[in-house]
């Protein structure tokens, strides 16, 4: 297995570091997502919308992770309010 940094693209509500491959849940909309990179500012792509991250609003759900980990819990999940962004593109590690 490859040995690879991964960058802290920010710090979640508790102050826990936001790394470029981890889920992250919004409390504003109660969604779960990876972030992604849009002119060189990390958020999330929601209902056309880009929203940079905001630390005060999100939590970190799992270090680092891929697409297949953010829809295991989607399909595993009992909250019937969450959205899971499981759609587009990924590229938070590029």
């Amino acid at each position: 297995m490859m040995n690879k940094t991964i960058k802290v693209v920010s710090h979640d509500k508790n102050g826990s570091p936001v790394f470029a491959d981890s889920i992250v849940k919004s409390s504003a909309v109660n969604e779960y997502f990876i972030p992604t990179k849009e002119n060189d500012v990390y958020g999330d792509w929601f209902m056309g919308d880009f929203y940079p991250l905001e630390g005060k609003l999100i939590e970190v759900v799992k270090d680092h992770a891929t697409m297949s980990d953010l829809k295991e819990m989607m399909r595993n999940s009992t909250d019937n309010t969450a959205i899971f962004n499981v759609k587009g593109d990924f590229n938070g590690a590029k």
